[in-house]
């Protein structure tokens, strides 16, 4: 189990330091599986990692999202298949404004692939509310 969770939290790394911080959109070959389905809150159905390329460049762009920061709290691992649950705190900065942080709760469905990497295979998230 600690080698499945040290996998999730490289990945979770790669996509919060180098396809956010540092706009490298096309590592996010090496986050979601070829035929991960992204269901963000209030949209469609996203299939596929070029339409989800696609949605998170517009997205990274109209947000103006300069950081996220995934944080776990709880992993079930199967076979082939685990899930995460975990808080996400996103940086927003639009031009001319002060950064604000949004903060969300997701789930990953993560799918170990045939080269036996483990990548997000379903990836949904809401708001969150601390109440």
């Amino acid at each position: 189990m600690a080698s499945v969770e040290q996998a999730f939290r490289v990945t979770n790394n790669r996509f919060e330091a180098e396809v956010i911080a540092a706009g490298r959109l096309d590592r996010l070959d090496a986050v979601y599986s070829e035929d991960a389905t992204l269901l963000p809150p209030d949209g469609p159905i996203i299939e596929g990692l070029d339409a989800i390329k696609k949605f998170w460049t517009a997205t990274i762009a109209r947000m103006a999202i300069r950081q996220v920061k995934l944080t776990t709290k709880d992993i079930v691992v199967s076979t082939a298949y685990a899930h995460e649950i975990g808080i996400a705190e996103l940086t927003l900065a639009p031009d001319g404004q002060p950064a604000s942080v949004a903060t969300m709760k997701y789930v990953v469905i993560w799918k170990l692939d045939a080269r036996g990497q483990w990548r997000w295979f379903v990836d949904i998230w809401n708001g969150y509310r601390r109440d």
